[in-house]
């Protein structure tokens, strides 16, 4: 995906390599993609023992992902969905 304005850009690549361009400048990357990949994979693995551990956790309940799996399936089907 690749956001442009008027001062630059912003774009993602693979999820996790991000790159910017100032105006008239090459695009350049943000970070290791690898790297971040990584720090990705490790914070859902905390946030998934944190929900196993009955902890605070940023995951979505069975509902919720229920209601998101609804909601994707009408949108694919044409329906409308609430």
């Amino acid at each position: 995906m690749r956001w442009q304005g008027s001062r630059g850009g912003i774009e993602l690549r693979d999820w996790f390599g991000v790159f910017h361009q100032d105006l008239d400048a090459p695009w350049t990357a943000v970070g290791d993609a690898a790297q971040m990949r990584a720090e990705g994979q490790a914070a859902q693995l905390d946030q998934w023992l944190a929900m196993l551990e009955g902890h605070a956790h940023g995951l979505p309940d069975y509902a919720e992902a229920l209601a998101v799996q609804q909601t994707i399936e009408a949108l694919l089907a044409g329906e409308s969905h609430p």
